[in-house]
């Protein structure tokens, strides 16, 4: 039997506004026909808390360690499934992997303190003594061969079996110990005693569908029979648009649920037969008398009422800007009446024998406003056609002196840099992650700061664990920012780095 799989994996909307990253990961192979394993599929959710500060690398590390290590087991073995000798496989690979890349990577004081400020010594010391506490993910495994389909499970998240007809269940049984946030991790010593599983013989039937998803996905539905009818649904969708088009439209899917329900990452993955069967029989609905919807239709639906919407929207704002048009020029007609009937009667009765020179005024005279602006700031200063000082007797120092050039923003064109004390420049551009390397050449290569356009203004996210200290160009005030902070970028402005990237850096904007 051949098996295609489509995954995908979102940043939860929770994430995007503190700037946590995303901590799930997805991994999957499939093998040649002529091996045994013809299909591994895994998905893992790094553990959010101090301690865990490093579960994004974690998870990236077990959903491959455990994609290799399923296929070489299963070559390997013609009998039945040793599940204990699995797990001890997968949970050594991942602690080797981990091994591994803290030995490149050690852990930073900045990482250590920051623990410390945040869950103070026994969490801090707790690591030390326990280095893969900071890698903390669960596990998720599905794996299918001519002769068996098998389940492994290692914390929350969901597996769902979709049968043909659509019957959508559940192979392993809850851990009735996974309350709130508690859960299972690779982390945790014996790990692989904790791992539940399942196993089905080809003579008993394959599912056609197997769907593996990070708890953030089920959080994002009302209950969990809503939840159940996405086994059926999503077998819809693949008989109706095929595999590529669920695939192109899948991130999209798990935005919108991030969005409307849990905030947290989500991951999802599916592994499901290359030529999907006839639909047979009645699936089973989770929620009597609901009707089967597929999520695609849903779509479709909210799509169409979006559009009828908008068009509605659109004739009312044309009506409105027709209405305002016509009043606006019946104004202007009734106004240029009114100043022609007065001009006559002035010029027959009241216009005086000497006529008043009026002084010129420049077009572009400033127009300064009266008190502060927003915020605190200097007055601000406009200039127009015709425009001139504000009437104010108690305003008369003001005009006596020239007001300032307004600063550029960080909107408009132009090229931003950071400027480093040696006169290297890191140029700026939306969307960049910025390393420390970039900054301080022998550091150890990490992200360590995010540009983006925030409400159309060029900021600095902080993804490291040092304190910037913000120095304003206008009045020399210092701030600080902390990890996951973000900084409104304006020219001349300095930002030094400490710790990782010891620098008094400058803000250039050309």
């Amino acid at each position: 039997m051949k098996w295609k799989v489509i995954s995908a994996s979102v940043r939860g909307s929770s994430h995007q506004r503190t700037g946590a990253p995303n901590q799930d990961a997805v991994d999957y192979g499939i093998a040649p026909r002529s091996e045994a394993a013809a299909a591994v599929l895994a998905v893992s959710d790094g553990h959010g808390g101090g301690r865990h500060f490093r579960s994004q690398v974690g998870s990236m590390l077990a959903v491959h360690v455990t994609v290799a290590a399923t296929r070489a087991h299963l070559s390997a073995s013609t009998a039945g499934v040793d599940f204990d000798g699995l797990g001890r496989k997968i949970v050594e690979a991942w602690l080797a992997a981990v091994g591994s890349d803290l030995a490149n990577n050690p852990f930073t004081e900045a990482e250590l303190s920051t623990l410390l400020t945040a869950e103070g010594e026994v969490s801090r010391d707790s690591v030390v003594d326990h280095p893969e506490l900071a890698y903390g993910a669960t596990l998720l495994m599905a794996a299918a061969t001519d002769e068996r389909m098998i389940y492994m499970q290692l914390g929350d998240g969901d597996i769902l079996s979709v049968a043909a007809n659509g019957t959508t269940t559940r192979p392993i049984a809850a851990d009735d110990r996974l309350v709130g946030n508690q859960t299972t991790s690779l982390c945790q010593p014996e790990a692989w005693r904790e791992f539940r599983t399942h196993e089905v013989a080809a003579a008993d039937g394959f599912p056609v569908l197997v769907l593996l998803s990070t708890d953030g996905y089920v959080n994002s539905f009302r209950s969990q029979q809503d939840f159940m009818q996405i086994g059926s649904d999503y077998l819809q969708i693949l008989r109706e648009q095929g595999s590529d088009s669920l695939a192109e439209e899948l991130p999209r899917i798990l935005s919108e649920a991030t969005q409307q329900g849990s905030g947290d990452d989500i991951t999802l993955g599916m592994l499901h037969v290359d030529v999907l069967p006839p639909a047979t029989g009645v699936p089973a609905v989770a929620a009597p008398g609901k009707p089967v919807v597929t999520q695609s239709a849903i779509i479709r639906e909210l799509t169409a009422e979006r559009t009828t919407q908008q068009k509605k929207f659109s004739e009312l704002e044309s009506k409105i800007a027709g209405e305002r048009r016509r009043m606006l020029q019946l104004g202007l007609l009734i106004a240029a009446v009114v100043l022609i009937a007065v001009g006559a009667m002035t010029h027959q009765y009241w216009w005086p024998k000497q006529k008043i020179k009026v002084p010129d005024v420049p077009a572009t005279a400033p127009v300064i406003a009266k008190g502060p602006a927003k915020g605190g700031k200097e007055p601000v200063v406009k200039a127009g056609p015709g425009a001139s000082p504000i009437d104010d007797p108690a305003a008369t120092p003001v005009a006596a002196d020239p007001p300032p050039a307004a600063k550029p923003s960080s909107t408009g064109s132009g090229k931003w840099f950071l400027v480093l004390d040696s006169g290297h420049e890191v140029a700026l551009t939306n969307g960049k992650t910025i390393s420390s390397s970039e900054l301080v050449p022998a550091e150890t290569p990490h992200p360590y700061a995010k540009v983006k356009k925030q409400d159309s203004l060029l900021v600095l996210t902080n993804l490291s664990s040092d304190s910037w200290v913000v120095i304003s160009p206008n009045t020399g005030k210092k701030s600080t920012y902390k990890q996951n902070d973000v900084v409104t970028l304006h020219p001349d402005m300095k930002i030094s780095f400490q710790s990782d990237a010891s620098a008094t850096i400058t803000v250039r904007k050309d």
